[in-house]
């Protein structure tokens, strides 16, 4: 650098692109979640469960660890369980999940714009995150 006397002397060109971030879903395949309805004593075995769960859980994450932030749409397919078994009690584990790892902000209503849960043929839980219609509009 002979000859320049100062910083201001360099001069180094940047070219900046500005276009809007394509926000593309993410499906996961994860294990069938344990209940987490449960009080009393069974609330710690579920608890248990539900640790062991996330562990397995997490080994099944892509490596490059998916994530979208802001407002989403989630559809979760759980496979057809034998039983009486409520979506709220399945779905609260995979939600509180999925915001612990980082794939979505939170787990509240500011995040989950609008939530599908269905029995189906799936081994586990098929799960299907999609930014939410009022921001896929703006962002593609």
């Amino acid at each position: 650098m002979r000859g320049v006397t100062n910083l201001t002397d360099l001069k180094l060109r940047t070219v900046v692109e500005r276009r809007s971030i394509r926000r593309s879903p993410i499906f996961l395949r994860l294990p069938y979640p344990p209940s987490l309805g449960l009080s009393g004593t069974a609330a710690d075995v579920a608890a248990e469960r539900y640790r062991q769960w996330c562990e397995r859980a997490a080994l099944l994450l892509p490596k490059f660890r998916p994530r979208l932030s802001g407002p989403v749409e989630i559809d979760l397919t759980f496979k057809e369980h034998t039983g009486r078994q409520h979506f709220d009690v399945v779905a609260r584990g995979v939600l509180a999940f999925l915001a612990a790892r980082g794939v979505i902000d939170d787990n509240n209503g500011r995040t989950i714009r609008k939530m599908i849960l269905a029995w189906g043929p799936s081994e586990g839980v098929a799960v299907e995150i999609r930014p939410a219609a009022s921001e896929r509009k703006f962002s593609q």
